[in-house]
């Protein structure tokens, strides 16, 4: 049996104000140096074979034959106690890479949704910018379906997937900046936040796919869209398209989309839409005035429909 240890660090003075900390290292106050000696007393007791932070810089607690790392900002300490063979005692940064391997390899994701400790990073994010929660969850169930009906069109497999629900989640977080412009500070949001999980390019790719999910399509001409590889771009351009498409179908946030149906004719789709008739015109309309890059992308002609 496996065991794995999650500890946040102690507080901050930025922690208290909920402010946006990215990647500034901040040193602990008073109180979070007490909470750090509370968790190494807790600690101390246990047999932990391996232990480290993800990012580049660590703080340390001693204690005595044994040393807990800790990371300067908000992130998380990952510690595997293993049973059998224990791994090498790693006393250095763990990467990205290090994280997805122990949450594949002892099943902590849940089926068609992001793992517990992707999940849990992106909702950090969310809930520090405020974000509108409803809405948020709305088109993230509404992306998802989008995605699952139109798999023979995108091709796309369980990570892309990912990818989707994570941008969806913080498609608007920029707006704790400000709603002008509110989609390209939610890229900046994302691109620097810390997000336990992904790797820097698939942070990249997600910050671009919320990023698009209205105003202006991906454009080579984009930089930041430009440092993406090829197939990344295309997977960006794929999964924006599905995005702009679901925010689209909530455009009164108001939930009031319940259910979707696709009808395939050829090169034609039709979106059958379930919910409450008072809003439903409104939903139809949004969901139209941003379907464009769905059509380029998929090589489609689609069509919104109230159901019978």
């Amino acid at each position: 049996m496996t065991e794995i240890i999650l500890c946040r660090h102690g507080q901050t003075d930025w922690n208290i104000h909920g402010r946006y900390q990215g990647r500034t290292d901040v040193p602990l106050n008073d109180h979070g140096r007490q909470q750090a000696r509370d968790l190494a007393s807790r600690l101390e007791s246990l047999k932990i074979n391996v232990v480290g932070p993800s990012g580049n810089v660590v703080r340390q607690i001693d204690l005595g034959e044994e040393t807990v790392y800790l990371r300067g900002s908000q992130l998380y300490l990952l510690a595997a106690k293993c049973s059998g063979t224990a791994p090498k005692r790693i006393e250095q940064t763990l990467d990205d890479a290090f994280l997805d391997t122990i949450e594949k390899e002892y099943s902590l994701k849940e089926e068609n949704h992001l793992g517990n400790l992707k999940l849990n990073s992106v909702m950090h994010i969310a809930e520090n910018f405020r974000i509108e929660k409803e809405h948020s969850a709305h088109v993230t169930e509404l992306a998802l379906k989008i995605f699952d009906l139109t798999r023979r069109l995108h091709k796309l497999g369980k990570t892309e997937r990912e990818y989707l629900e994570a941008a969806a989640i913080l498609h608007e977080v920029g707006g704790f900046v400000s709603h002008s412009q509110h989609h390209r500070h939610s890229y900046y949001i994302i691109r620097n936040a810390e997000m336990l999980g992904f790797t820097e390019n698939e942070k990249e790719i997600i910050a671009n796919v919320a990023r698009y999910h209205r105003k202006s399509h991906p454009k080579a001409k984009h930089t930041d869209f430009a440092k993406l590889g090829l197939d990344d771009q295309l997977v960006v351009r794929k999964l924006s398209a599905i995005l702009r498409v679901a925010d689209g179908l909530d455009r009164s946030h108001t939930s009031s989309i319940k259910s979707i149906e696709l009808k395939q004719d050829g090169k034609n789709i039709t979106f059958i839409l379930h919910g409450d008739s008072s809003n439903i015109e409104l939903e139809i309309w949004g969901a139209e005035s941003k379907k464009k890059l769905f059509e380029d992308v998929f090589g489609v002609t689609a069509e919104f429909k109230r159901a019978d």
